[in-house]
């Protein structure tokens, strides 16, 4: 039996060691290995950093999107410098932000204090540097715009902020001075502003924050608009009302009003003016006051003076003075007694086809000394006048209703041969009437017969009148046609036949008593012209068209 020497002993207890030992430390690295999983990857974020806007109040994700991110791995986002994240464990509590997708950062509804720098870096190695990105943050804000006037220090005169003076604003300025219209406009990006107005043309826009006008007139007077935008939301306006203080301009609405003999009459100027103007009547240099005669009236812009129991004193120079702190003006009403503007009574439309009887009726403060007419025949080119004088008897301003017949214009024994026409008037009458408080105003009526005149023809009249005072400033136009054919005789009745009337009679009787009444209408203008003759008088000239008769 072998028995090992104890050298051999030794050496095989030596191999034996190492054996053993070798074996039980690659057990324990393949154990380590095993415990500790896969091995770690170095982490990649695959987005860059970027501007992120947001409108406020809406909900915005900062991305972080990482590769390779396992497990052990944690995202950490900053704000600035300062942790708000690391991983799901909020280091700022804040109930609007918190992580989606492991890495990325959601931010509900966003306001102005959460613009900034946000990073966001993954820690995953003791040794390696976390990989990072940064992103800013823009919360964006819709514009706001209003009108500022700036507030001075009571001590030494300079611009210390902005006084907010809302929609509908007013700046008054003094005519001739420069005016300084402002807004101011807030918004995240910054809002541009634009300055429109009324007075300008529909396309000049002005960009500015301030806008300059350099000596100020009342044209410049109106609404300015500056609106401000900056792609966030739509634009926004505001106003401002400029209003431009002047002298007051002062107009009569009639420098002539004519009077009427106890009526009552109305003076009106028109005055603009800012500020609002005291206005004050004169006649002559005597202010007048409110009384049972005198009456001021104010209606927006127009001031009047109602006159009442108008005399002839009354008549003449009324002013009318306007005042404010600016300056003052004036204006002049003649309240006059020339005759009013004639107003004719007589249809334009005639009844007969040779002849047309013109009336008319003319107000007026003194009785009518003379009645102008001008006529214009069918087919002729020029005008012709005559005038019309009343009898003495119609001068009297206190008689009654009274009726004349003037001579008519005849044709001359030359002229009817050659075939000229010739007109007539028939009368001008005049009537009163008396007020209840008696008083009276004067309403005169007059008419003038033309004949002979061309059948369905148009012919023009103008007509104006006379008084002490003067002549009416107005003239009227009157334009009437002739008829194709005179009215047709009218049937009637009665108990002895068949009869035919012009003139609506209603017995045999009244027919008697009309041509009896024309024989003798017939014998007194014989006899008055035998008269006349007699005692020198002759017929008042007749006139006639230029060119001759018609045909």
């Amino acid at each position: 039996m072998w028995v090992p020497s104890p050298l051999g002993t030794m050496v095989w207890s030596i191999l034996w060691f190492v054996f053993i030992e070798t074996g039980c430390s690659q057990l324990m690295d393949i154990n380590r290995i095993f415990s500790q999983g896969p091995p770690k990857l170095a982490p990649k974020i695959l987005n860059s950093g970027e501007r992120i806007r947001v409108r406020l109040g809406d909900n915005t994700t900062l991305p972080c999107v990482v590769q390779n991110f396992q497990t052990g791995y944690t995202a950490i986002w900053r704000r600035g410098e300062n942790a708000i994240m690391v991983g799901q464990m909020k280091i700022r509590l804040d109930l609007r932000i918190s992580l989606v997708e492991q890495t990325s950062l959601l931010i509900k509804g966003a306001d102005t204090l959460y613009s900034g720098n946000y990073t966001c870096e993954i820690e995953w190695s003791e040794n390696e540097p976390p990989p990072s990105i940064t992103h800013y943050l823009e919360v964006q804000v819709p514009p706001s715009v209003f009108a500022v006037t700036p507030m001075s220090s009571p001590n030494s005169g300079a611009t210390l902020e902005y006084n907010p003076i809302g929609p509908g604003a007013i700046v008054e300025v003094v005519e001739g001075d420069n005016a300084t219209l402002e807004c101011r406009a807030e918004g995240i990006p910054r809002p541009a502003l634009e300055w429109t107005s009324e007075m300008w043309a529909p396309h000049d826009r002005r960009k500015a924050f301030k806008l300059e006008l350099v000596h100020v007139l009342q044209r410049d007077e109106g609404e300015y608009l500056c609106t401000a935008y900056n792609g966030v939301g739509p634009a926004v306006s505001d106003n401002i009302l400029l209003r431009v203080q002047h002298v007051p301009i002062v107009h009569p609405l009639r420098p002539i009003v004519k009077a009427s003999s106890g009526d009552k009459s109305r003076l009106t100027c028109h005055v603009k003016a800012k500020p609002q103007p005291n206005v004050v009547w004169y006649f002559g240099e005597n202010e007048l006051r409110p009384d049972s005669e005198h009456q001021m009236e104010e209606r927006g812009d127009n001031y009047t003076l109602v006159l009442r129991n108008i005399e002839p004193k009354d008549l003449g120079n009324y002013t009318c003075l306007a005042i404010n702190k600016i300056g003052e003006s004036r204006a002049t009403v003649n309240l006059s007694g020339i005759p009013h503007k004639a107003t004719i009574t007589s249809p334009p439309k005639g009844r007969h086809r040779s002849s047309y009887d013109l009336t008319w009726s003319i107000k007026s403060f003194a009785p009518i000394l003379e009645t102008e007419v001008r006529y214009k025949p069918c087919m002729v080119y020029h005008f012709i006048t005559d005038n019309v004088t009343p009898p003495p008897e119609m001068l009297d301003p206190y008689s009654s209703s009274t009726g004349f017949q003037s001579p008519d214009h005849a044709p001359s024994s030359s002229e009817s041969s050659s075939g000229m026409s010739a007109w007539s008037y028939s009368s001008q009458r005049s009537r009163r009437k008396y007020l209840p408080e008696n008083l009276y105003y004067g309403l005169y009526e007059g008419s003038y017969l033309f004949e002979p005149l061309r059948p369905d023809c148009e012919h023009e009249v103008r007509l104006r009148a006379r008084n002490k005072f003067g002549w009416s400033d107005e003239e009227v136009s009157f334009v009437f046609w002739t008829s194709k054919r005179d009215p047709s005789p009218q049937k009637i009745s009665s108990s002895s036949g068949n009869l035919w009337s012009n003139g609506g009679l209603s017995s045999h009787s009244s027919m008697v008593s009309m041509v009896l009444a024309c024989y003798v209408w017939s014998f007194s203008l014989h006899y008055l012209d035998f008269v006349h003759g007699s005692l020198g008088f002759r017929p008042k000239s007749h006139l006639t068209p230029a060119g001759g008769g018609y045909p």
